[in-house]
């Protein structure tokens, strides 16, 4: 097998740090050290190679190192930073929100 690393069409315009694979297929990423998250969408064809970026609601609290978890339902669970006493909650929810067009 030929395994070839392919640098994507649209690199990331942050700092990118930990990435989760979320139920549909997107890549949810976050500006390390920040609030703020991204994500990743594969092409109308599926590639990642051509993605796209979008900005995602920030956090309300930065955090460097943290647990995370994906649940089957597409919410995102983090756990505070590690070795620090922050004012914060210890445990944040993100759910991505889908809007559709209805005609």
């Amino acid at each position: 097998m030929n395994s070839v690393w392919k640098p994507l069409v649209n690199q990331p315009p942050f700092d990118s740090s930990t990435m989760l694979l979320l139920t549909d297929g997107s890549v949810m990423c976050h500006d390390g050290g920040s609030a703020a998250w991204w994500r990743f969408t594969p092409d109308i064809k599926g590639s990642y190679i051509n993605g796209t970026w979008t900005p995602l609601a920030p956090m309300h609290h930065t955090r460097l190192y943290y647990a995370s978890a994906v649940l089957n339902d597409g919410r995102v669970f983090l756990h505070r930073q590690v070795g620090r006493k922050l004012v914060m909650p210890r445990v944040v929810c993100y759910r991505m929100v889908m809007f559709s067009l209805v005609r």
